[in-house]
């Protein structure tokens, strides 16, 4: 017969004290084992886990039950490393003795009876899939003063609604949040974090996140899907790039971007809702990759003069009705559909671009389209502006060196609508560039025939 226990050790904390008519059993090397009794006799040896269970008098030894509390201490060996899969009650509290150091790969993993875990503060290893889906909703980390590292979907799927990371933290890895339920985090006191991995905290709801300015890396696709509307990270002094996917699906109306960013990785900011987006103030941003800011709802866009290149659709279905590149010195190509499908009405591009990509502009609504500046603009692709119906006048004076435009790259026109007349100006006849390429019959170059719809009038005029 199992002999009854009242008395709980004194480095047992408080809240567990308390507790009345508490059986206590030692378990060596599993806590599956549902027999009281034959636990007991395993951990005659060496005491390595003390489990506590609040049950009835004279209760006989049985299978676990709801109200478990598991005190887990390692006076010897100082790593936890027993599987606990599915022997825990419906509700089981886990509490790490200060002597515990290190948590192995899966030891509480998949176990939906974790309701409450108290780390040890000497923990300095919390290692890959320690619990995963463990049923933690709240989980404070503050004390743990030698953690570094959170591992690789050390939390993947628990219902974590509120987190606490010590300030001695350095890095979370990949999946280590993702799917839990975060709604708020602070990371604003951890100054030694410097990388956020791949998904870390995907799918997980977050309104509101402050990031230290120590952070100087943030993996693809790691708040995907998060709920924030404002996000601040002008203090994040040593943040260069942005992730592919990092913030994508997040409804942002407001972002503040660090002076030092230098990458927009592709996806970063898909489906934004910004109003405003200034990136001016990123003195040292030379690319936006591919979707960036896809499908973003702003009216107004700032963008640096370093800006080197604007990847395919980096701005595609975005708001803004007017979009003044001439600044940006360093940009010399504007990629297919990078402001596809906006509703720009006002354009004018720099000095220093070389090449209009296809269907960059089209289904742009321009009524002023500036070219003026764009003497060694080499070529216009295909759509470039295309379906553009309200510009009734091209001024490509200046574009002394262009040798190649698109088909329809100004231009396709509805064609059950009268035939409207159009105005070319190129530079002047004598100019080599043009002067050798083959010309039709009404003065305009071969090359362009194709620029417009068919059934168009073209009056060409050189300046």
């Amino acid at each position: 017969m199992i002999q009854r226990h009242t008395t709980i050790a004194s480095d047992t904390p408080g809240d567990l004290r308390t507790l009345s008519d508490v059986e206590v059993a030692l378990v060596l090397r599993t806590l599956a084992t549902k027999d009281l009794l034959a636990a007991r006799e395993v951990a005659r040896d060496v005491a390595r886990v003390v489990t506590l269970h609040r049950g009835t008098t004279g209760a006989a030894p049985g299978p676990f039950k709801a109200g478990w509390v598991v005190l887990v201490t390692t006076p010897v060996a100082t790593r936890v490393v027993c599987s606990v899969y599915d022997p825990f009650p419906v509700a089981a509290h886990i509490v790490l003795r200060d002597d515990v150091t290190e948590i192995d790969a899966a030891v509480f993993s998949d176990n939906d009876c974790i309701i409450s875990l108290h780390l040890s503060r000497h923990l300095a290893a919390l290692t890959s899939s320690g619990f995963a889906a463990a049923r933690l909703t709240t989980l404070d980390m503050s004390h743990c003063t030698r953690l570094a590292v959170i591992n690789s979907r050390a939390f993947f799927m628990s219902p974590i609604i509120s987190l606490q990371l010590p300030h001695t933290l350095v890095a979370i890895c990949q999946e280590a949040f993702a799917h839990a339920r975060i709604e708020s985090l602070d990371l604003s006191h951890c100054l030694a974090l410097r990388s956020i991995g791949t998904e870390a905290f995907t799918l997980s709801p977050l309104v509101r996140l402050l990031l230290p300015p120590s952070v100087a890396a943030i993996g693809f696709n790691a708040f995907y899907s998060a709920r924030l509307e404002t996000l601040d990270l002008s203090g994040c002094t040593r943040l260069h790039a942005i992730g592919d996917g990092t913030f994508a699906g997040s409804p942002l109306v407001r972002f503040d971007a660090p002076a030092s960013l230098v990458f927009v990785g592709c996806n970063a900011f898909h489906s934004a809702r910004i109003g405003a987006l200034d990136l001016s103030k990123c003195t040292s941003l030379r690319v936006v990759e591919s979707g960036a800011f896809y499908e973003m709802s702003t009216r107004s866009l700032r963008l640096p003069l370093s800006i080197q290149t604007l990847s395919r659709f980096a701005f595609r279905s975005a708001m803004m009705t007017s979009l003044d590149l001439s600044g940006c010195g360093r940009l010399h190509s504007l990629d297919e559909g990078v402001f596809f499908n906006a509703v720009l009405v006002t354009l004018r591009l720099p000095a220093s671009i070389l090449t209009i990509g296809d269907q960059a502009f089209n289904c742009a609504q321009l009524t002023t389209l500036d070219l003026s500046l764009c003497a060694r603009l080499l070529s216009v692709g295909r759509f470039a502006f295309g379906t553009i119906g309200c510009l009734k006048t091209f001024d490509l004076s200046n574009c002394l060196n262009m040798t190649r435009v698109g088909a329809f790259a100004f231009g396709i026109r509805d064609p059950r609508a009268p035939p409207e007349t159009l105005r070319v100006i190129l530079p002047r006849a004598q100019k080599p560039e043009l002067s050798s390429l083959p010309h039709d019959s009404d003065g305009l170059p071969h090359m362009m025939r194709t620029a417009f719809s068919m059934g168009e009038i073209v009056v060409v005029s050189y300046l």
